[in-house]
């Protein structure tokens, strides 16, 4: 047994020293935090909106929104989250001018409205956490996010010429990845999973340090004397899915990075949180409890009544619940612990029983253990039978044979020389509580542990595992998917890709596999009331209340407070790294928020790899009278799934008055939930996926479509004049029944700020109709295409799709590229703007010809075709140019030898002509093949054929039976070509020709013309020449007759203002004079002549409307009834005054109701 110890060990040994090694590879940004650097972003990637800042808060103060849910309801659930790190630790402190050598606490957190923060009598300074510059562009105020817009031009559309090809939020190189960026110079996304892998819908970036806490005189680093502060760095990321399962949350990561010198052997990570179930005004009342059995903390509503303006989540009820599930926590691989409870169930390490804990007794012969404090390698002694000096974990014993020792928990030293260290009965021998009512305690399998004694355990892989030992621990790691190299993304050729072995970097192995750490969980949870009895600065008591074992059960009294959740201790070590994770979830019952966490956990246990649904549409929009009209590219179409490859299956388009889509949020599952949004129209591949998706989720499936063919442009003619609408254009795969995996649909995100400011998606548009002015004349072209050359049988239309970029006088010339010379199949079509010489490239090589093509770029217009793909022949315009009593004929390929010598059918049209002597002949020919002789010799012939499409004389091999030399009803044709693309000869189609005594033998004269349906090809070209619109020159003074005031009379409110959920008092009120007339002045007064308001119509020849303060190309002003003071409009009769250059003036009123 001795032997098998000694292998064990030195197993143990050997992995242990590879952990302190790889550790020390883990190294920090050599920047410092720097205050100047803040930077606010917002998780808005599905129901729930929070904003945050770069240094860690989560959450503040109004006018900026917390935690709210839905997004889009005002509804904040949440005050503030701020994390901490906490250590104790033996170094110098100041006392009394004196410098000592203590034991010192210190606690770093982030600033934050809490109040309190930790610096220095009389402020002015921060100690604490403060963002890393470089991981933001430092010219705009927002954290990097994986779905940031180029859109820093001056013309408002994302990804035009005037951006500068970069997303306006991310650095132009990452500091920590210098490479990742593309063949142009342009970064690439600095993924959680690896190089331009976006694993979630959303994905936020950021770093932040503790380089300035000076509270105590520690210098972590060796190097440079500046850096103060513990020496840690941290990772944070935020994650969100929109896809229907998961959009009730938010993942935060933290990846923790000791950069300093100074190993740390008892660290505590925690989150101080801030609840606000039934938001700001009513957080007097809220309920909470800490669920250990299911790692989750949620509050609600006692009275479910929320503060005023507050929107219900459901029919029947008014306040959801809110948590944060505890997903993540540092692991500790040096214990000789399971500490996460994942051991094989096979494994022969023993689990703890309750004797374990208590004291035991040095009796010689008995096998201690001796720790290494730098490896952590076990090594045994022998009790000997006198006193003896024993060192373990760098710390001398002078013990004696009878001596009894028990270990002290939360001291993280193996107080009983067992090899265990820091073994503790309440955290190891698992008592749970129940949820409430019930608050029973109920006991869980103890966890197991390493026998190091008889080596039973010291094999376990998923026993004291690691995230950065090298090992595929849980062997989920798959050389087919995840053998992509250490960036992690597929084909970048970097190192380790397709090399057959589990890289650093790659899926589903080490730092990206959640499950290789031996987590420790969740040690400590503290409820307290009133938010301000733990104060941030004081690192005492931060520090303990985040003592491992204090879970402090929160009272079943409705009142305001907060909690502080802990996880403890484990140790850092120079170049060390630990994971922290948490979720925001979100439900809008007891049930629902359960439900979620078992969603969450779902995403953190597959290494946050969730449903992805295809790239979103780049959407275009163009408002009329009357109707709007969307449009939209075609990328989403080849977006490739890793695992599910291409599946992309439709779009969906919705529309809503509300930003977040609320409104149309109706569709529920089984218990009334809400779930899916109600669609304005949907179209989808033709395939053999239509209908709902087998599966349901809670008694609701989602809609694949009913097989209506894709489309890119819709238009919605059910929308009133003067409306602001809200649309989204998102993209959806299939999903996969036998995978259970369920349809994935895109983010359909609109950011509405407190301040008013709108921030859209490429795939979301906000516009809002009305007419005209007065005298316009709309843009032309779409019934311009010209045929200008080549035979292809099929229709291109053109449609405009937006007026007011459609380009004024401009020819633009269509081309095609084919397959071969006679099947000329069509494989794409380009665009030129041939105006001007040379010309001009606007689409090129595109092969998007099945109906709609991808939009003329910022031009308005879009090409439709109607292709006829086959070659086949076209009867109706097929036949003789005589005599009805001709010979009938057929044509078709020629197949002989069993199929092994056939002709080609050409995508050309044909005459044979009758002449009027045998002055011709044909080819001859000879086969022979199974049996088959064919031999045709050249013989003379009365008529010839010709390719009309090409324009030339074709040979023929001819089968002449009754030798006559003439054409007539027992001949058959060969019709033999070149092929110019090879230079080789080559049948192309069989012309047989039959009757009876009644037909007549063709003559001199007689035409035989045969069509066929041919395709686009090298040969053809379109042409169209665009006119823009314009207004009519000279319109007379009766155009004034048709400006009209809506609503008229105003009665307290329009329809179509728009309801501003963060926006206080009354919000918009308007009122829209529709057809004015372009640089037209109005002038609106009271009854006694008093001018209330003088506005005026900047031009534009699209919208006559002077409305609301929307700010369109065309320039509109609006009148909000506020007086030229800034009053209110009084109730009452108005007269309005139109003055129309060069058209003339009109007098007419209006009122305005109380």
């Amino acid at each position: 047994m001795i032997k098998k110890v000694i292998l064990s060990l030195i197993i143990l040994s050997f992995v242990a020293a590879t952990h302190v090694i790889l550790w020390a590879q883990t190294i920090g940004d050599p920047n410092q935090g720097d205050p100047t650097f803040r930077k606010k972003g917002y998780m808005n990637g599905n129901k729930v909106n929070s904003i945050f800042y770069n240094y860690g808060l989560v959450g503040d103060i109004p006018p900026e929104i917390s935690g709210e849910w839905p997004t889009g309801t005002a509804n904040e659930y949440v005050g503030d989250v701020s994390p901490m790190i906490g250590v104790e630790y033996i170094g110098e402190r100041v006392e009394a001018g004196m410098t000592v050598i203590d034991t010192i606490i210190s606690v770093v957190t982030s600033d934050g409205p809490r109040g309190g923060s930790d610096g220095p009598p009389g402020g002015g300074i921060f100690w604490g956490f403060e963002p890393i510059p470089g991981y933001a562009d430092p010219l705009q105020d927002f954290v990097a996010t994986s779905s940031a817009l180029d859109n820093d031009g001056q013309d408002g559309i994302p990804g035009s010429t005037d951006d500068d090809g970069k997303p306006d939020s991310w650095p132009w190189v990452w500091p920590d990845q210098p490479t990742w960026v593309d063949q142009n110079g342009v970064p690439e996304w600095n993924g959680f999973f690896g190089r331009d892998v976006m694993s979630a819908d959303l994905e936020s970036y950021f770093r932040f340090d503790d380089s300035r806490d000076e509270e105590f005189p520690i210098y972590p680093s060796s190097i440079d004397s500046t850096r103060r502060g513990l020496g840690f760095e941290i990772k944070g990321r935020g994650l969100q899915w929109a896809h229907f399962m998961a959009e009730d949350c938010i993942f935060w990561l933290y990846e923790i990075i000791n950069e300093g010198d100074i190993d740390y052997d008892k660290v505590a990570f925690g989150m101080m949180v801030g609840t606000l179930s039934g938001g700001r005004g009513d957080s007097h009342d809220d309920l909470a409890y800490f669920d250990l059995a299911n790692d989750i903390t949620y509050s609600w509503d006692e009275d479910d009544v929320g503060s005023p303006g507050w929107v219900p989540v459901s029919d029947t009820r008014n306040v959801g619940y809110v948590g944060y599930a505890y997903l993540e926590s540092p692991g500790v691989n040096i214990d000789g612990i399971d500490n996460d409870g994942d051991a094989d169930s096979l494994s022969s390490a023993p689990r703890f029983t309750e004797a374990d804990f208590g004291p035991r007794s040095l009796n010689p012969g008995m096998t201690i253990f001796s720790i290494d404090p730098q490896t952590f390698e076990r090594s045994p002694f022998t009790v000997p039978n006198q006193t003896f000096d024993f060192e373990s974990q760098g710390v001398a014993y002078q013990l004696f044979p009878g001596q009894t020792v028990q270990e002290i928990e939360e001291d993280v030293y193996d107080n009983d020389f067992d090899g265990l260290i820091n073994e503790s009965f309440e955290a190891h021998y698992n008592q749970l509580v129940n949820p409430p009512p019930d608050y029973e305690l109920d006991p869980q399998p103890a966890l197991r542990h390493v026998d190091y004694e008889t080596g039973a355990g010291l094999n376990d892989p998923m026993l004291d595992e690691g995230r950065f030992d090298g090992i595929d621990n849980d062997g989920d790691w798959d050389p087919a998917q995840d053998d992509v190299g250490e960036d992690g993304k597929p084909n970048s050729g970097d190192f380790g890709e397709g090399n057959g072995i589990p890289d650093a970097g790659e899926p589903h192995f080490d730092q990206t596999d959640v499950d290789e750490s031996d987590q420790i969980g969740l040690t400590s949870f503290d409820y307290f009331s009133p938010p301000g009895q733990i104060r941030m600065s004081s690192d005492i008591q931060l520090w303990e209340h985040m003592t491992p074992g204090l879970f402090d059960v929160a009272p079943g009294v409705a009142e305001d407070g907060d909690f502080l959740y802990g996880s403890g201790y484990f140790p850092v070590f120079s170049g060390n790294t630990q994971w922290f994770s948490v979720s925001l979830v979100y439900g809008e019952d007891f049930d629902d928020i359960l439900n979620n966490k078992i969603t969450v956990q779902t995403i953190y246990d597959e290494n946050y790899n969730f449903a992805r649904p295809p790239e979103k549409p780049k959407v275009r929009a163009f408002a009329g009278d009357g109707y709007v009209t969307l449009y939209w590219d075609s990328d989403s179409e080849a977006s490739f799934d890793p695992v599910m490859g291409y599946d992309f299956e439709g779009y969906k388009i919705y529309r809503a008055t509300d930003p977040a889509f609320n409104e149309i949020n109706t569709i529920t599952d089984g218990f009334g939930r809400k779930i899916f949004y109600d669609p304005l129209a949907t179209f989808d591949i033709y395939n053999e996926y239509e209908g709902f998706f087998p599966i349901d989720y809670q008694g609701v499936q989602f809609y694949l479509g009913k097989n209506n063919g894709l489309r890119h442009s819709y238009t919605d003619s059910t929308v009133v004049n003067g409306q602001l609408y809200y649309y989204a254009v998102t993209a959806y795969d299939r999903g996969n029944v036998e995978k259970d995996v369920f349809p994935a649909e895109t983010t359909r995100s609109i950011l509405l700020s407190p301040g008013g400011d709108v921030t859209l998606d490429v795939n979301t548009i906000m516009v809002k109709p009305n007419a005209p002015v007065s005298g316009y004349i709309p843009p032309s072209g779409e019934e311009s295409v010209e045929h200008t050359q080549g035979s292809a049988t099929g229709d291109v239309f053109l449609s405009i799709l937006d007026p007011t970029i459609v380009p004024d006088n401009r020819l633009f010339e269509i081309v095609f590229e084919d397959s071969s010379f006679f099947q000329r199949g069509t494989v794409n079509y380009s665009v030129f703007d041939v105006t001007d010489i040379p010309p001009d490239t606007i689409i090129f090589k595109s092969d998007n010809l099945s109906g709609e093509s991808d939009a003329l770029p910022n031009m308005g217009m879009r090409l439709t075709f109607r292709n006829d793909w086959n070659v086949l022949i076209n009867p109706d315009l097929s036949g003789w140019n005589s005599d009805e009593s001709l010979p009938e004929f057929s044509i078709k390929l020629l197949s002989l030898c069993d199929g092994d010598f056939v002709g080609v059918g050409s995508a050309f049209d044909y005459e044979i002509t009758v002449m009027g002597s045998a002055d011709y002949y044909s080819e001859p020919f000879y086969v022979e093949c199974f049996g088959y002789v064919g031999d045709f010799p050249s013989v003379p012939i009365n008529f010839i054929v010709r390719n009309a499409s090409l324009d030339k004389e074709i040979k023929v091999i001819v089968n002449d039976s009754d030798s006559s030399g003439t054409l007539n009803k027992s001949d058959e044709v060969f019709f033999v070509e070149l092929n110019e693309d090879t230079g080789e000869e080559q049948i192309t189609w069989y012309l047989k020709l039959k009757g009876d005594g009644n037909t007549i033998e063709p003559e001199q004269g007689d035409v035989l013309t045969i069509t066929t349906f041919t395709p686009f090809n090298r040969d053809d070209r379109y042409r169209f020449t665009s006119a823009s619109a314009k207004v009519t020159e000279g319109i007379g003074e009766s155009v004034l007759d048709d400006i009209k005031v809506v609503p008229n009379p105003y009665t307290a409110v329009a329809e179509w203002e728009v309801n501003d959920p963060y926006r206080q008092g009354r919000g918009d009120r308007h009122i829209d004079f529709i057809h004015v007339p372009e640089y037209a002045t109005i002038r609106i007064y009271s009854v006694r002549g008093e001018l209330v308001r003088t506005l005026k119509h900047e031009g534009g020849i699209f919208d006559g409307t002077v409305s609301w303060d929307l700010r369109t190309r065309d320039g509109t002003v609006s009148w909000d009834l506020r007086t030229r003071d800034g009053l209110n409009a009084a109730y009452g009769i108005y007269v309005y005054h139109i003055d129309a250059p060069g058209i003339g003036e009109k007098i007419d009123k209006f009122a305005i109701i109380k």
